[in-house]
């Protein structure tokens, strides 16, 4: 049943932890590859809109990853992925500032931030609607 995707078990060992934050890790350095060359956006999308929805699917595989390693609570679950998320938004700007024909840009790291935003909450909703389905014993 899809529920079960959003149920938490028991802490994972340290080994399955790790495994969790795979995906994330993985993701930040296709990101990373991507600002590494020129810009390519298919089909004339809006480069803002592009930043948005990479950032949003990057907010909300830390949000699976912490969700699932962690006790905390929503909101801390929450924080500390738009944190994560959003700063290594932050930080790929300031590697973009190095790259030859990319700059760095404000709104581009705003859009990041806000996507990151946008990925979270949308996975802890999925996540508060299940525990609301399942009641207490659930999650």
């Amino acid at each position: 049943m899809v529920y079960e995707y959003f149920v938490r078990a028991p802490l994972p060992p340290i080994a399955a932890r790790l495994l969790m934050f795979t995906p994330p890790i993985v993701y930040c350095a296709w990101l990373w590859w991507l600002s590494s060359g020129p810009v390519h956006i298919p089909g004339g999308a809006n480069d803002l809109l592009v930043h948005f929805l990479a950032y949003g699917v990057l907010g909300a595989l830390f949000t699976r990853a912490f969700w699932f390693t962690s006790d905390w609570s929503l909101w801390r679950v929450g924080l500390y992925s738009w944190l994560w998320a959003a700063g290594y938004g932050v930080v790929d700007e300031f590697h973009q500032s190095f790259v030859a024909g990319r700059h760095a840009s404000v709104l581009d790291g705003l859009a990041d931030a806000a996507g990151a935003l946008a990925g979270v909450i949308v996975l802890l909703g999925a996540y508060w609607w299940t525990k609301q389905r399942l009641g207490p014993s659930g999650a």
